[in-house]
């Protein structure tokens, strides 16, 4: 998992206050959500991306990544600086290698060739051929899932860059996380209920 420091969050939390304000109705005290100065940009923090085709050589072509942050850009000397217009949005993202980098957002497209096979609550059982540390041949319970594309959960896994990783709950309810490529379905069992 992905750990963010306190002024990464902050300026994450600052970013999306600039878009968005939150007021309260002093009449019936139902909170209500006003969107100011809304910019529609197309990827969002921890959402994976690929880098076009067309980026320059220094930003990886075809290469998938991590979008750990995104600024807009709002001064001319910024603007000039990653070689773009003002009002683009900047990201900052991480490849698989741990290269950490900020990219215009005209180089990067969403990634959604790679969806997830398993949902909360779905019945799965571990495969065969997973390390003795993910519990081979047992049935779990799927309890979270997410993307991880960091070196260390692909050194650690094997399995490829951008797998989704999933929390599951065996049946004495412990719990591990593990790659998607070592999950498969399990249809005798059925899903939300433990035997």
């Amino acid at each position: 998992m992905f750990k963010i420091t306190i002024d990464r969050y902050n300026k994450i939390i600052s970013s999306y206050q600039e878009r968005t304000t939150l007021t309260k109705s002093i009449l019936n005290s139902e909170w209500n959500m006003d969107v100011t100065k809304y910019i529609e940009n197309k990827l969002d923090y921890r959402e994976i991306a690929k880098v076009t085709n067309d980026a320059p050589r220094n930003f990886y072509p075809s290469i998938l990544v991590l979008v750990l942050g995104m600024i807009k850009i709002k001064h001319a000397e910024t603007a000039e600086k990653y070689g773009c217009k003002i009002g683009e949005w900047i990201y900052e993202v991480e490849y698989p290698e741990g290269l950490i980098q900020k990219i215009p957002e005209r180089y990067l497209e969403k990634d959604d060739s790679y969806p997830n096979k398993f949902t909360y609550g779905d019945s799965i059982v571990i495969s065969k051929n997973a390390p003795p540390s993910f519990h081979p041949g047992e049935f779990a319970s799927v309890c979270g899932l997410d993307r991880h594309v960091s070196k260390e959960s692909f050194q650690k896994s094997g399995c490829p860059f951008g797998d989704w990783w999933y929390i599951v709950e065996f049946l004495d309810i412990s719990s591990i996380e593990l790659p998607e490529c070592y999950l498969e379905k399990e249809e005798s069992l059925c899903s939300n209920t433990y035997i």
